[in-house]
Parts: structure tokens; C-alpha cells; sequence
């Protein structure tokens, strides 16, 4: 029997700001406006979508909580769970924008930089609540850009883990068959 599908998503643009940590920074309205169009497209080509687990960070939340709205304009809202190993990596704050690209792209291939969350624990945490999603397929799962593409290369070996984390944006979306080992581009 085939595997189900996911729809992966990363989280809409958020209002960063260094006063409270990442976790909780919320969406802007130009990103609540952003998935809620995403939620459009995807109810368009994945109709069937009712399952939607988000990482336990704030914009992660509001992000399914938008893509919720969208999915349920034909019939029933589906309902947000909310599962905190899709959460993003744990790192320590980087003041310097200028050096959080090249760090990122440094730990995305093969280093791990101190106080970084180590990228094995990472896939696996991150396998493992997709592997209960996909239970209840078809299913939606919105995280985060670095635990993501972590996921994603350790299930696709030949991803390009800097171009595809670089090429994300806010909101992206995935299709993603494990079992045919297919990844297809959904929308921005």
C-alpha cells in the first residue's frame, strides 16, 4: 500500500524582533494574508487535506490556524494540532544578520556549530511526527526552514540542503512522497 501524502509547509512571514525569542514572534498581516492564499491553493489541488499539525512555535501556529481557515471555506474548519517536535532547530540567537546565512549553510552541511541542536536528533524527532501524521493522511504539516530541509535531505540524499533552504520562502509549500521518492513544489 502506498504511503500517503504531506503537504509541508514553512511557516508565513513573521514580525522578528529580539526583545522575545523566536518562538513566539507572531505573523505579520501581509503573512496572515500570505497563508491564507496558500491555504487557497493547496484546498484547489489537495482538496482532501484535513489533518494540519504545527510545530508549538507562535507563527507556525498561526500559519495552520490561516491555512485552516482556507482548507475549510467548502465545508468543515479542520482543526490545528499542534506538535512540538516540527519545531525549528534549537540554536542560540545570531545578532549578526550578516553571519546567520553562512552559519546556517555551515550546520546544513555537515557542521555543527556550538550550542546548535545536533542535526541527526533533529531528523529524527522531525520523522518521527511525521511518521504519525501521515498516519491520518492526507495530512499538513507546517515547521519551520532549517528543521525542514534537515528532514527533507536525510529522506531525499540528493537534495541540495543550502539551495533549497536558501530558495524557501514565507510561506512555502511541499508535496512530499517518501514512498516514491518525489518532492514536488507547491506553492510560495
Amino acid at each position: 500500500m502506498p504511503e500517503p501524502a504531506l503537504v509541508l509547509v514553512r511557516h508565513a512571514e513573521v514580525r522578528a524582533d529580539a526583545a522575545p525569542p523566536a518562538d513566539q514572534w507572531p505573523l505579520t498581516d501581509d503573512g496572515r494574508t500570505a497563508a491564507r492564499a496558500l491555504g487557497e491553493t493547496i484546498r484547489t489541488a489537495h482538496p482532501s487535506v484535513r489533518n494540519i499539525t504545527a510545530s508549538s512555535e507562535v507563527k507556525a501556529v498561526e500559519t495552520a490556524s490561516e491555512l485552516a481557515e482556507a482548507l475549510g471555506a467548502t465545508g468543515p474548519r479542520p482543526d490545528v494540532e499542534v506538535d512540538h517536535r516540527l519545531r525549528e532547530v534549537a540554536r542560540p540567537w545570531t545578532d549578526d544578520h550578516t553571519a546567520y546565512k553562512p552559519l546556517v549553510a555551515r550546520y546544513l552541511t555537515g557542521e555543527e556549530p556550538s550550542g546548535w541542536e545536533p542535526r541527526d536528533a533533529v531528523a529524527k524527532r522531525f520523522s518521527a511526527a511525521i511518521d504519525d501524521l501521515t498516519e491520518r493522511s492526507p495530512a499538513l504539516a507546517v515547521s519551520h526552514g532549517i528543521a525542514m530541509t534537515v528532514w527533507l535531505a536525510s529522506v531525499f540524499p540528493d537534495l541540495d540542503p543550502i539551495g533549497f533552504w536558501t530558495a524557501l520562502g514565507f510561506p512555502d509549500a511541499w508535496l512530499v512522497h517518501r514512498d516514491r521518492g518525489t518532492l514536488e513544489h507547491l506553492a510560495t
